[in-house]
């Protein structure tokens, strides 16, 4: 056994096995998609604290409410951009079966 490839085996002299490993960004992409879903839950429940926030409130800040009002309008964009992307997702998805 060489020192130059002593990196590419284990403490047994062993090399690993080849073609039981994940695909390179098979874990990235599970993570992303988790990010994505997860920022929409986010996103919706911001945008539900701000609802509330507008409907309990019986004196409104201006400045804060302004504020609110810009970020919900914010994520409102936001979200409806993610349901149409998953809308169309379907949409395809139904398509490849019809």
């Amino acid at each position: 056994m060489g020192e130059g490839n002593r990196s590419s085996y284990n403490s047994q002299g062993l090399q690993p096995r080849r073609g039981f490993d994940a695909p390179k960004g098979a874990v990235k992409m599970d993570m992303t998609a988790k990010k994505k879903t997860t920022n929409f839950t986010e996103n919706f429940q911001e945008l539900e604290e701000i609802t509330r926030w507008f409907d309990s409130s019986e004196q409104l800040d201006l400045d804060a409410g302004l504020k609110k009002f810009e970020r919900g309008l914010q994520l409102a964009s936001e979200l409806k951009k993610k349901l149409a992307e998953v809308e169309n997702s379907v949409e395809e998805i139904k398509a490849k079966f019809t």
